[in-house]
């Protein structure tokens, strides 16, 4: 019953034979993958977005642990350092897990909602021309801004989230996104305390998952949960791993 699994279905729910189910059954959506020997590995389904968004959360609570370090608090305004370089390495390679899975996250989330039966006109840059995309066109040829700040809030029929908080976290969470997978060598050499550098970037990050949950948050509170059910109306159903979401923030 974790809540990060793609669909848990009681057997009240679940539009099955419930003479075929024992008392408390449960039915988990699985993919069959193969292993050495003939074997074959049943995998119950997580949600992407779920998943993702608890990875990222376990990354930057392991970096935590090594940011809260009492070596990290021995002088004021004066150069402090980690316990050790190992420390260092291992934090930095935890914040920037939490920047990657909490972005991915929101590709999940968003590819997620972009209804079967939706077609968007995307408009060739700087021409009148336009193409009509269908939700698999949607998923590979818009960028996440585009599919958080319009195609969302239509599927949601509710207004998008440009213009707050969460927008402008979910900017910052972008940008240094992209400066960690186009890691360029010039923002990675060794610098003063003014100079901007991409490690000043990662290790500057407020929460990512908070970031990124925060986004989610504005399109999913309100929704209705009804269990087994995705589409209510052709408006969306708050997914079961959103209502049990193990964490307050």
């Amino acid at each position: 019953m974790n809540w990060r699994l793609l669909s848990v279905l009681d057997k009240d729910a679940a539009l099955l034979d419930e003479a075929s189910l024992p008392e408390g059954a449960t039915v988990h959506l699985c993919d069959v993958l193969p292993l050495s020997q003939g074997r074959r590995l049943a995998f119950p389904l997580p949600s992407a977005t779920a998943m993702m968004l608890s990875s990222s959360r376990q990354a930057h609570e392991a970096a935590r642990v090594h940011l809260e370090h009492p070596s990290l608090r021995r002088e004021l305004g004066g150069v402090v350092y980690f316990a050790s370089n190992e420390s260092a390495l291992d934090c930095c390679e935890h914040l920037i897990a939490s920047v990657i899975s909490a972005y991915t996250a929101l590709e999940c989330f968003a590819n997620e909602w972009v209804p079967a039966w939706v077609t968007y006109k995307h408009f060739k840059k700087g021409s009148q021309e336009f193409v009509l995309l269908d939700k698999e066109e949607i998923e590979r040829s818009l960028n996440l801004r585009e599919k958080l700040a319009v195609v969302l809030p239509y599927s949601f029929q509710k207004s998008g989230p440009k213009g707050t908080q969460a927008w402008e976290a979910f900017v910052k969470l972008e940008k240094l996104r992209n400066r960690i997978i186009h890691m360029k060598e010039a923002d990675r050499r060794e610098s003063d305390s003014e100079t901007d550098t991409l490690w000043k970037a990662i290790f500057a990050i407020s929460a990512p998952h908070r970031t990124a949950k925060k986004i989610i948050d504005h399109f999913l509170d309100g929704c209705p949960y009804i269990p087994g059910v995705q589409y209510d109306k052709l408006l969306p159903v708050r997914p079961r791993w959103h209502v049990e979401y193990p964490c307050k923030d």
